[in-house]
């Protein structure tokens, strides 16, 4: 009547108010808290299920809502929640009319052909399960032409290839209902199934073969040649042609190897040769006298602080040896 509070809607949406640090409000906003994210989804999803059918029976146009709703929230990873999604998908579809199911069979088919996918047994049978269905069957029946093309794939690799027997079995007399429904449709999609899984092969093939690197690759230039051998010995290949060229041939002439300098043998050392001067031989065997010395001592054999010449250099060298000898 225009006073109190007014009744409320049901709505899952409730205001939040956040306040800053000061202790004011700053800004009210909604958070949203689906009915179907709780993991206590067991204990009331027949009573969500009907609500939502009831929604739905009255209201058709709420149907691609609701389906699209329920496979953005599937429950990824967690199996017995998928099967109480794939019961309240049967129900929603079961108050559809036919309008509303040609909206949304392409989303809703594509999502049960993953369920068919899946390696939990139980998944993949509640979702075939469908097809127990005479209403859904007809529906199907009647949109065969758009349902046949997403599903065929999945059911015909399950009836020959999935690891669980009952779902081999379910498979199998799904495709047997589909080629009973349209025989030229069912044949088309086989045809095409055929030549994808050939494709499919022939790719797979190409991969295992060795693919061809850059030293498997034609040179351009010339190739030495194997020289044909007598029966019995090896193939010796043929030396490849150096430039011809006097100051390469000279050098190769006087090339040395490695092993031929370290197995010649050195020279003797004659330590009772050596050069003095212009090529004045000095024993150093012989005895020192102080004579020869020219007064040299040990304080003479710190570094001279003038700078010396050569001989001057070579000299100093003698003395010095002939002195520590005569030591």
């Amino acid at each position: 009547t225009g006073k109190g509070t007014p009744p409320s809607t049901g709505n899952t949406t409730r205001p939040t108010t956040t306040t800053t640090l000061n202790g004011t409000a700053n800004s009210t906003s909604t958070t949203r808290n689906p009915s179907h994210k709780p993991k206590s989804l067991t204990l009331f999803q027949s009573q969500l299920t009907y609500c939502i059918t009831q929604f739905v029976d009255k209201e058709p146009s709420l149907a691609l809502i609701t389906i699209k709703t329920l496979i953005r929230m599937w429950p990824v990873g967690n199996s017995p929640k998928q099967v109480l999604f794939l019961n309240e998908l049967e129900e929603i579809i079961n108050v559809m009319d036919e309008i509303a199911f040609r909206e949304c069979c392409v989303p809703l088919f594509k999502h049960i052909t993953q369920c068919f996918r899946s390696d939990h047994f139980q998944v993949a049978e509640r979702a075939l399960y469908f097809w127990s269905n005479d209403h859904i069957v007809s529906l199907v029946a009647e949109n065969v032409a758009t349902i046949l093309p997403l599903v065929y794939n999945v059911l015909f690799y399950n009836s020959n290839h999935h690891w669980h027997k009952s779902i081999r079995g379910l498979s199998f007399s799904s495709l047997k209902l589909f080629l009973e429904i349209d025989p030229g449709l069912y044949a088309q999609c086989a045809q095409k199934y055929r030549e994808d899984d050939n494709s499919r092969q022939a790719r797979a093939e190409f991969a295992k073969r060795p693919q061809p690197t850059h030293l498997d690759a034609k040179p351009k230039g010339p190739v030495a040649q194997v020289a044909p051998m007598p029966d019995g010995q090896p193939p010796v290949r043929r030396k490849s042609l150096l430039p011809v060229d006097a100051g390469t041939l000279e050098l190769l002439s006087t090339h040395r190897s490695l092993e031929d300098v370290i197995q010649q043998s050195p020279v003797p050392y004659d330590p009772n040769s050596h050069l003095q001067g212009e090529g004045e031989i000095v024993d150093l065997n012989a005895p020192y006298s102080d004579d020869e010395s020219d007064g040299y001592s040990d304080d003479d054999l710190e570094d001279s602080p003038r700078q010396l010449t050569p001989e001057e250099e070579e000299q100093e060298r003698l003395k010095q040896q002939r002195y520590l000898r005569s030591r």
